[in-house]
Formats: structure tokens, sequence, C-alpha cells
């Protein structure tokens, strides 16, 4: 796994505080943000009411293919 430490870091938060928000950075095509967070998934760190995974928007395919961005299961993007 390619961000094992922050896997680590966001469970370690995630015990103590439960309105955790993770943002993505630089984000560059739908497939590589599907891959992250399916990573996530396996690793327990699920969206739920109190888990919220954010992309942040930082390439121009980020806004010509918004919409299949928003597709894979993100709770929003930061501009």
């Amino acid at each position: 796994m390619s961000f094992t430490l922050e896997i680590e870091a966001i469970r370690k938060v995630r015990g103590k505080y439960k309105n955790l928000r993770v943002m993505i950075p630089f984000v560059r095509t739908v497939d590589e943000l599907a891959r992250t967070v399916k990573i996530m998934e396996s690793e327990g760190l699920k969206r739920s009411q109190d888990f919220k995974i954010w992309m942040m928007a930082e390439v121009p395919s980020n806004f010509i293919i918004l919409e299949k961005f928003l597709e894979v299961g993100i709770d929003g993007i930061s501009i």
C-alpha cells in the first residue's frame, strides 16, 4: 500500500474523534480516486454519517469530468 502511514494516522484520529473528514489531494484520474477509496474501505475507513471523504480539485481534468469523480462515492470537493 502506498500510504500506510496516512491510513494509520487516520485510524488513530478516528478512534478518538468521530467527526473526521479526509481530503484526498491531487487526484488526477477517476481510477486513481476509485483505487484510493477502495484501499481506505479495505482498511475499515468507509464513508458514513461521521466519516466523510472529500477530494481536492487541483487539475483541469477534475472539472472537465467532475460528475465521474462524484460517481466514485465522495462527499464533496474542495477547489
